[in-house]
């Protein structure tokens, strides 16, 4: 897993460079507003320590298309995404890292659910791409662990 900055956000790979997620740090508040975009860009330059931030991950697809089902296959895909959404509850209540959930429809894929997890990491993490590798490792291994990602 490798993880790359863009912008004011990371992106997250895995090993086989397929992206993964992203996050977003929380810089905390930034004062003055006008100056936002120099003091989060020389935050991440001086690699500060964040404790939070908001990681946006795939939860599920469906797999309907815009062609026509017989009411069997419709059955089978949705029990097949009904499992795989008790994965993702079972495996979210356990994450102590885990502050807040939403889901919301993804903003690539119409057919598709993502996560916004708010997370608190145990200890702060720089905002340096080889730390951030570190923190956010432990939390995606155990999505990926439990076959959900």
């Amino acid at each position: 897993m490798k993880v790359e900055k863009e912008e004011v956000h990371f992106k997250i790979f895995d090993d086989k460079d397929y992206l993964l997620a992203y996050f977003q740090p929380d810089y905390g508040t930034i004062y003055p507003k006008e100056k936002e975009d120099e003091i989060i860009r020389n935050m991440i330059k001086s690699k500060e320590k964040i404790t939070e931030g908001l990681l946006y991950l795939p939860m599920l697809k469906f797999n309907i298309g815009d062609e026509e089902y017989d009411i069997d296959t419709i059955k089978q895909l949705l029990e097949i995404a009904m499992a795989k959404l008790e994965g993702w509850i079972n495996t979210l209540k356990v994450m102590e890292e885990i502050k807040r959930v939403r889901v919301v429809k993804s903003h690539t894929d119409p057919d598709m659910l993502a996560l916004l997890l708010d997370l608190r990491f145990r200890e702060p993490v720089r905002l340096d791409s080889k730390e951030m590798n570190e923190g956010l490792f432990n939390i995606l291994r155990k999505f990926m662990d439990n076959r959900l990602l």
